[in-house]
Formats: C-alpha cells, structure tokens, sequence
C-alpha cells in the first residue's frame, strides 16, 4: 500500500535495462533471450499509482500566505525553523509553476529586472522558458535577494559555492506551520489552475508561460 509509484519506476527502469541488454550478443549469440520483468505484466501484478490532481485551494492559499506575511516573523508563532529563503522558495514556484528544478538552478543572470522577465533554463523539455515578472515574483525576488548576497544563484547553497540543492527541509517545516498537506508540485498545480481559470494557455502560452 506504500511506495507504488517508487515500486512502478524502479520496475519499469529494471524492465528497460533487461530490454536494452536483449540486443547484445557475444559471439553471435544472444546472452538473454527473454525479459523477466513480462512475466509481472502477464501475471498482472505490476500496480500503477494514480496520478496526483492535488493543487491548493484559494483558502490554503490564504493560509500560507498569512503564515508567511504574519505569522512568521513574529515571536509567538514558536520556534518553526522555516527561513527566509524557505519562504522566497516556495512562493517563486507558487507564482511561476516552476518545477523543483527549475527553481534552484535559477541564476540571477537570468532575471532580467529592465525587460522584467526571468528565464527557466534547461527545462524538463530540454528548452529555455521566458516568463513575464509579475509584480508579486519581483517583489519575491528582491527579498530573496537581500538573502543571496553576491552568490551567483537566486537560491545559494548553506555551504559552497553552489545552489540551494534540498529544500525537503523547509517543505516540511512550512507543512508543520501552516498544517497544510502539500508538495512541491502540487504548488505547480496550482499555478496551472489559476492559469486556466484566467485563460493564459490561450496561443502564445505554455502552462501560463509565454512562449
């Protein structure tokens, strides 16, 4: 009942490796000659995970954006451990739909304060993805940064020279906070969402990303 998804891409993963290797041949001869990994999909035993659909509503929307502006900063919200560039984190992907990736490969380089845009490049699709800066994403990145310094990238790492490379950390602790129950790409959905409701994948967009 757990780890279905994991369970599915590792058989799948195993199953293309048998697969490339049935190609082989030494001496004329072929090593492997079938693929184990078929008998699961005869026995019909391989379990696929259901899609997620989960995207915040306009209520948790409300709460982590009250958490963030009012509650954070303040003595008596406790000891939470959520940190500056944890909260810049997440709103830039709440208001952009970047992917995980996306956002802590972000350089400064790429944020363009003149023409106000920011580019995500080297996507998923292997191409560079130009989006307008709203006045919410420019007042995120200025935030942000304050906290960045003379770093290179919009997210730094803690330690070196690179970027921010896990923010599970600050994910959770935001959870715990805000009791909402989200991830990463859920706050992708939910930019998707409000896209379609404002009719940005109209011709000319791309998940609410100008082409």
């Amino acid at each position: 009942n757990k780890g279905v998804a994991t369970a599915g891409k590792s058989m799948r993963i195993l199953s293309a490796i048998f697969t490339f290797a049935m190609a082989d041949e030494v001496e004329g001869e072929r090593l492997i000659r079938e693929n184990p990994c078929d008998v699961l999909k005869l026995k019909k035993m391989i379990v696929r995970a259901k899609p997620r659909d989960r995207y915040l509503t306009d209520d948790e929307i409300y709460r982590l954006i009250h958490f963030f502006q009012d509650e954070m900063g303040d003595p008596q919200s406790g000891s939470h451990g959520v940190t500056e560039q944890g909260k810049n984190y997440i709103m830039l992907l709440l208001v952009t739909g970047f992917r995980r990736s996306e956002g802590l490969r972000l350089r400064w380089e790429d944020v363009d304060w003149t023409g106000e845009t920011v580019v995500a490049r080297d996507t998923k699709n292997s191409s560079n993805h130009t989006i307008p800066m709203s006045k919410s994403l420019q007042s995120i990145l200025k935030q942000q940064k304050d906290v960045a310094g003379d770093s290179e990238w919009v997210f730094p790492a803690t330690r070196g020279d690179g970027h921010m490379t896990e923010p599970k950390s600050q994910l959770e602790r935001i959870r715990k906070a805000t009791g909402l129950d989200f991830r990463l790409h859920d706050l992708r959905r939910t930019f998707a969402t409000h896209a379609d409701a404002l009719e940005l994948n109209r011709p000319g967009f791309a998940g609410g990303r100008l082409m």
